[in-house]
């Protein structure tokens, strides 16, 4: 490390401020693990010690056992960086650990919250199979999306102790249509549309707007945050909901009626809003698109603005898999977005195809265009993409995450048992693999070249 004392001190907080949680989920073994990582200067991901460095779900192996994380899948970490939560689908409940200032974990005082959780866990309304959680900007709020339950919770965070309680007007849950009208189908909770089996949650900027990706659905529904209790209801006289507009199959029979029936959204599964609050991003894992949708800052309410979808490996000469949108390439079943710290690229992650698409993001019109080269591919497939080059361990690919000076971007690769490393430059927008061991973290599982990390079988999710 150059530079002096004072220097190199900012670098290390820095470095600290950016601590990767990595969660895994281990298909083949009953322990759900989370684990954490520390870039080094170049972006290098050394694994964290062991029982400092992972908690799981049962006894043995070198990580700290912790109850409530079975079936693992998303993570979030306070923006204060004092928290991590984790939502537990199997357990059906959102475990939280305190995160001390070299980045161990220690579990927290009140250490979960669910419908029928393990013993010391908070009882909740609308917690079952958690999937998704997401944060509100001011660290007061957390949200847990539950697919199996249609329903989406609004949690409240002692920013203290981290610890997660529910008030009143807690969840609000799809609504089911009948002769009596409409009733959620949670009990317990307030009847929205467009929520059934949702994916991924995105709390605006401003913190006015949660924005939920409904796989079950298809379709993006906008939901409004109370200024004072945290409380989600949905608004009247705007467009609620936004649906897709193709028929992917007898799925298609879900789609809420109420919701309009606009864009290719068909298998919704991710969400983000840009930086500055103007654009909502969609990932569509039927349709093999990212849809684009202008936000009313006030209203929160959506408009349609383009898309781009995959062009079905190249094989069509460059005709979209939808057609009123853009063709691109390496968006073979998109399942994650992540947008960069100054807004001018997006990234999109699909894990059966193992790639990676880059675009240039468009600050007035929100619109992508594919960088060339645009995409990356897993090292051991054929790229079958004209635009995609190798870019090392990426089957599998499931998540991502940008550091936040956007110096580099993180991949969570399932199939590879590994988390990727990759540096980017910030006025192109090309991410590059970084080379040799310093360019990945796994597990014993995963084949030579990385790191070894504790607690990264599979891993489904990465947050920083």
């Amino acid at each position: 490390m150059h530079g002096t004392p004072a220097a190199a001190d900012q670098t290390v907080s820095r470095l600290q401020r950016c601590l990767l949680f990595l969660l895994a989920f281990a298909a083949t073994l009953p322990a759900a693990q989370v684990a954490v990582a520390l870039p080094g200067p170049t972006g290098t991901l050394f694994a964290g010690a062991p029982s400092t460095g992972c908690v799981a779900s049962t006894l043995g192996g070198a990580c700290t056992a912790a109850a409530g994380l079975d079936g693992a899948a998303d993570v979030e970490v306070s923006a204060d960086g004092a928290h991590v939560y984790v939502a537990a689908s199997g357990a059906s409940l959102s475990a939280t650990f305190e995160r001390e200032a070299g980045g161990a974990f220690t579990r927290s005082v009140v250490p979960c919250i669910g419908a029928a959780g393990p013993s010391g866990c908070t009882a909740a309304t609308g917690l079952g199979g958690v999937a998704s959680i997401a944060l509100s900007p001011d660290g007061r709020r957390v949200y847990a999306a539950s697919p199996t339950r249609s329903a989406i919770s609004a949690l409240t965070r002692d920013a203290t102790t981290g610890a997660l309680t529910q008030g009143p007007n807690a969840c609000v849950a799809d609504a089911v249509h009948s002769e009596l009208g409409s009733i959620a189908s949670e009990p317990g909770c307030a009847a929205v549309q467009g929520v059934a089996g949702p994916a991924d949650l995105a709390a605006s900027p401003d913190g006015r707007h949660i924005y939920v990706a409904a796989g079950v659905a298809d379709a993006v529904s906008l939901l409004t945050r109370s200024s004072i209790d945290g409380s989600l209801t949905q608004p009247v006289g705007v467009t609620r909901c936004i649906s897709t507009d193709t028929d992917p199959g007898p799925v298609i029979v879900l789609r809420d009626p109420d919701c309009e029936a606009a864009a290719p959204l068909a298998g919704a599964s991710a969400v983000t809003v840009s930086p500055d609050g103007a654009h909502v991003y969609v990932a569509a894992a039927i349709s093999r698109t990212v849809v684009v949708f202008a936000r009313n800052a006030i209203t929160g309410a959506l408009s349609l603005s383009s898309c781009v979808s995959d062009d079905l490996g190249g094989d069509t000469g460059g005709v979209p898999a939808q057609t009123e949108c853009s063709a691109a390439q390496g968006l073979g079943d998109p399942a994650a977005l992540a947008i960069s710290p100054d807004g001018r690229h997006v990234y999109v992650a699909s894990p059966n195809s193992g790639s990676v698409a880059a675009f240039a993001r468009d600050p007035q019109s929100g619109g992508l265009a594919q960088l060339v080269p645009g995409c990356l591919t897993d090292s051991s497939e054929p790229a079958t993409d004209a635009q995609c080059v190798a870019g090392g361990r990426l089957s599998g690919a499931s998540d991502l995450a940008l550091s936040s000076d956007g110096n580099h971007l993180y991949l969570a690769a399932t199939e590879r048992d590994a988390v990727v490393v990759f540096s980017r430059d910030a006025v192109s927008g090309q991410v590059v693999p970084v080379a040799g061991v310093d360019g990945c973290v796994g597990s014993l599982l995963n084949d030579a070249g990385c790191r070894h990390g504790e607690a990264l079988a599979r891993p489904q999710a990465i947050a920083r």
